[in-house]
């Protein structure tokens, strides 16, 4: 997958999980194993291995500014009505857990 970094964006994490509250719920410290890349500076992802047919993964990227880190985009493959840019602009910081 690909995505557009937004100007504010120094680096990104990137959530990938089968588990769709675990992939909301994740952070840096609580990575509820579906921390797939943390800091990475492009713009793409290709999940290890193989996807299963059928299955649907959930995705978060997080766009990481200094010690700020803005959750800005989340969706679903096979896509659902939730997929989004996140309605939020300007976006606002994750709390710290």
């Amino acid at each position: 997958m690909s995505w557009e970094a937004s100007t504010l964006a120094g680096s990104h994490d990137v959530y990938f999980g089968t588990v769709l509250a675990d992939v909301e719920a994740a952070s840096r410290t609580s990575a509820k194993g579906v921390l797939a890349s943390q800091g990475q500076t492009g713009t793409t992802f290709d999940p290890p291995g193989r996807l299963v047919y059928g299955q649907t993964y959930y995705w978060r990227i997080d766009e990481v500014a200094g010690n700020t880190i803005y959750k800005v985009r989340s969706g679903s493959s096979p896509p659902s009505r939730t997929d989004t840019p996140s309605s939020r602009w300007p976006p606002r910081p994750l709390p710290r857990r």
